[in-house]
This record gives structure tokens, sequence and C-alpha cells, in this order.
């Protein structure tokens, strides 16, 4: 048993490989400036969040509504729902946009 578990460590992965692209701690910008862009960045984060929540909300109520022989309903909230996904994947994508950009 001891042979199996030893041939088992030597093909098993590492616990936590290393990430393909490094996240490096962000820099602090110098003074007020650093301070009010960290509002309005984590204001926007707040406001994005909130609304894809509503807009999530939305289009799970009329695939609801679209159950009770309103397929036009359903259509439309399952498009929703689409949208609100890609939207949330490009917020998830925004910061690689923007370091390729700047």
């Amino acid at each position: 048993m001891s042979q199996l578990l030893s041939v088992l460590d030597v093909y098993s992965l590492p616990q936590s490989p290393p990430p393909l692209i490094p996240n490096p701690d962000p820099g602090q910008l110098p003074g007020k400036l650093g301070e009010n862009a960290n509002t309005i960045i984590a204001t926007m984060k707040g406001v994005l969040l909130v609304l894809a929540v509503g807009a999530g909300l939305i289009g799970v109520g009329l695939i609801m509504a679209g159950a009770k022989n309103r397929s036009g309903y359903a259509v439309s909230g399952i498009e929703k729902i689409g949208m609100v996904l890609l939207g949330i994947a490009v917020m998830g994508a925004l910061p690689s946009i923007f370091e390729l950009v700047v």
C-alpha cells in the first residue's frame, strides 16, 4: 500500500500551482488623488454589482411570468439573463483590458 501511495505522490499535481498571469498588488496613487480614485472605483463597482443583480432579478421575473403561457416573456427573460452574464464577464475583464490599453 505504501508503494502505491509513493507512486501517487510522484504523479500528483501540486496543491496550488502558480498563476499563469501574475496579479501584482496595486500601487497607491499619490496624495488625495489616490483616495479619490479608490472612492470612485469602489462606488463604480458597487453600482455595477447592484445593476447586475437588478437586471438578473428582472430576467428571472420575466422567465417566471413566461411559465404561465406567455412565452415571449420567457424569451425576453432568457435574453436579459444572458446579457447580465455577459456584463459580469466584461466587468471582470475590465482590469485586463485597461492594462492592455494603458
